[in-house]
């Protein structure tokens, strides 16, 4: 930077005051050469309160020695605050020289880069208006400096400390003023640190309220593209952008406001809440009245077989989606119209528009997996059919089935799950559905020799890997201090015995008899009974999986077998699986793909004999090894589906490893199995298929 000369600062009427002021400035300048910048700055301070009349000035030679010492922010805030004395052009002229023109390139392509980004990005409200009048001439995590032409002043923006305190139940926060990506980044891993929300792929939404000023400078210093969380982070721009993103259906209000603004947006959001409400209302009414008058020709409509079928389903599982896309794909294979609504992402709801989308598509029937209609739509006489697939709390709920009228209907994954069964689900109301696979996905393909290469094993699983002690680490934390060594030996020496004998526990009755009579045995242990039956389910339903897992790979390893490819998340994470391990298989063609070049797939879900893992392999052409579970124990058993000569079934390590041998030492019988399932597949538990009989046995119904 040019140096400023201190004769522009000396005035004839006071050349006495002017001499002894640049005597100090060069005895500064001396201090300088020696290092002491600190005591420079000192000095400079003490000059301006005893010199008022000569402040511009030294605060511009206090700013360039800053500068020339790399202290560029605090250069730049001398110079700012010199530039409100006087407005004076030449001081502009050297600012914009030293900070604005050496970034100008990239500062322009930031820009442009990130108008792009803004423009295709569904978390941004902006209405695509670029303050050009704003330049940007300095930035860090804490501070943004710029310079406004209008109002010809150089602003400084800062961002505001956010304390976070609150009750669990917050699904959206909003915070406003600048802040940089990386502070946007830390508040939101922090929000999401403390959010307690209701479901594993739900997402707190972070929304960022800025004015016109602080994004168009954001715009020139961040590469927003890069940022993190852009699933959950949402930028506003201004308070018109805000009132539009809370009137956009699926948005969330937002339950917490760390903002100076907070009236104001609260009065907002109260004015939209009320006409959301009353368009809500209108919606309602509008929905029960046209059930109300078109009761018999929705019903034909069922009877013939071709109703209109509005699916609903959810972004917070993966699973679900899949299968209703399958059932949709499946209804559309028919002809029949149907509609699919989901939350447009994982901070979003769904929920007050659906009487819009109802109102719009007048669906036959209403579907929907693991949810009944007296949740969300319980007077709208709607026929509606919940295909229950998971034993959730209202589905295994004694009070469920006296709330479920003549047009509800339960399509029934647990066939055989005799706790289900005597809830006392109405029959004529049940329809069995157990989950099958989509055969137009999972099919046999011709594989390139890359993907024969890639996939092709003796042994294939596919199921995400159970870290058994990691798993066992987090329990005990949880168990009370008194008992955890009693606990701990007692899970250990259930997961020895299953590796060691082979059998594994298959009810909650079977864990709490063993967890009892270890403690009292072996520790003198008396448990009460909460403590007892949150122990047995924890070994039943979650380690009781997660050691099964593990052992069956074991046992197959240590016989020899070690052609084995693991597919799914977590086995490279145990060394002794690593080797072994094949990371995430994607789900559709790909996974088909995988099943078709195995040799032999095994069934490892201790629940259920029926899982969709088994379609999936037998569509793709594969031989599938299911595993035994007792019928009176299995949600879904594949012996009410199969015949027995369709199937093949292990109970136990040494029916296990004798049936691997001898399948995979027999190609020609293995082959044959694989196509006996195929075909009993194809016929019996398709989408296709499991539509067909529903739409049967709903006409039948009705």
């Amino acid at each position: 930077m040019e140096n400023m000369g201190l004769e522009r600062s000396v005035g004839k009427e006071d050349t006495v005051d002017m001499e002894k002021l640049n005597s100090v400035l060069q005895g500064i300048l001396e201090l300088e050469g020696k290092g002491l910048i600190e005591e420079c700055i000192r000095l400079f301070n003490q000059l301006e309160a005893l010199v008022p009349s000569e402040q511009e000035n030294l605060k511009i030679e206090k700013g360039k020695l800053r500068f020339r010492n790399g202290q560029y922010e605090e250069a730049l805030l001398d110079f700012s605050e010199a530039y409100e004395i006087e407005h004076a052009p030449e001081l502009l002229d050297l600012i914009f020289e030293a900070y604005y023109l050496p970034n100008e390139k990239s500062i322009l392509q930031n820009v442009e880069n990130n108008e792009k980004w803004l423009q295709t990005n569904p978390n941004v409200y902006w209405d695509g208006n670029y303050d050009e009048d704003l330049y940007l001439l300095y930035s860090t995590p804490t501070r943004l400096i710029g310079y406004d032409k209008r109002s010809d002043r150089i602003i400084k923006w800062e961002p505001q400390k956010k304390e976070v305190s609150w009750e669990p139940g917050v699904y959206a926060v909003i915070s406003d003023g600048y802040c940089s990506v990386s502070e946007m980044e830390a508040f939101a891993e922090e929000m999401i640190m403390v959010a307690r929300l209701p479901l594993p792929n739900m997402k707190i939404g972070v929304y960022y309220l800025l004015d016109t000023e602080e994004l168009s400078l954001l715009l020139q210093c961040e590469d927003l593209s890069a940022m993190k969380y852009q699933d959950q982070i949402v930028l506003i721009a201004g308070m018109e952008e805000f009132a539009q993103f809370l009137m956009e259906p699926g948005n969330r209000f937002p339950d917490y406001a760390f903002s100076n603004k907070a009236k104001e947006l609260l009065d907002i959001a109260v004015c939209k809440s009320e006409i959301l409400k009353e368009k809500y209302e209108k919606a309602h009414q509008a929905c029960r009245q046209y059930y109300e008058q078109n009761r018999e020709a929705v019903r034909k409509h069922i009877r013939d077989r071709c109703p209109r079928v509005m699916i609903q389903t959810s972004v917070f599982t993966s699973v679900l989606q899949y299968h209703a896309r399958d059932v949709q794909q499946a209804l559309q294979n028919r002809g029949i119209e149907c509609e699919l609504i989901i939350e447009k992402s994982t901070i979003s709801c769904c929920g007050e528009e659906l009487f819009e989308q109802i109102n719009r598509f007048k669906p036959d029937l209403f579907f929907c997996i693991d949810h009944f209609r007296f949740e969300s739509l319980e007077d709208i006489l709607i026929p509606y059919v919940t295909w229950v697939q998971d034993p959730m709390k209202d589905i295994i709920d004694r009070n469920t089935p006296g709330k479920l009228t003549e047009i509800d209907f339960v399509l029934n994954h647990f066939i055989s799950w005799k706790y289900f069964l005597e809830l006392g689900y109405d029959e004529n109301r049940l329809i069995p559905g157990p989950i099958p696979a989509n055969s137009h996905i999972y099919r046999p393909m011709d594989l390139t020799d890359m993907e024969k290469e890639q996939y092709a094993c003796d042994i294939c699983f596919v199921c995400h890997a159970s870290d058994v002690e990691a798993y066992l680490d987090k329990l005990l934390k949880a168990v009370p201090e008194d008992i955890r060594e009693g606990v701990a030996s007692v899970f250990a020496a259930y997961r020895d015995y299953v590796y060691e004998f082979g059998e594994i526990f298959y009810s909650i009755g079977e864990a709490a008899a063993f967890i009892r009579g270890a403690l009292e045995r072996a520790y003198g242990i008396i448990l009460d009974e909460e403590t007892l039956k949150w122990l047995a389910n924890e070994m039943y339903l979650w380690y009781n999986q997660r050691v099964f897992r593990q052992v069956l790979v074991d046992w197959l390893v240590e016989a020899g077998h070690t052609n084995i490819k693991l597919w799914g998340k977590g086995w490279m994470d145990i060394p002794r699986y690593a080797p072994y391990a094949m990371g995430p298989a994607d789900n559709g063609e790909t996974l088909s793909k995988i099943y078709q070049a195995a040799k032999i797939v095994i069934g490892n879900n201790t629940a259920t004999t029926a899982a969709a893992r088994a379609w999936e392999s037998m569509l793709s052409g594969t031989f599938y090894l299911a595993n035994y579970v007792p019928p009176e124990e299995d949600y879904t058993d594949i012996r009410l589906i199969l015949e027995p000569a369709e199937f093949v079934m292990f109970k136990g390590k040494e029916d296990l490893l004798q049936k691997v041998d001898y399948y995979l030492n027999h190609d020609e019988e293995r082959m044959n199995m694989a196509r006996i399932g195929r075909d009993a597949a194809l016929k019996k538990m398709t989408f296709d298929v499991t539509v067909e009989r529903l739409l049967d046995e709903l006409a039948k119904r009705i």
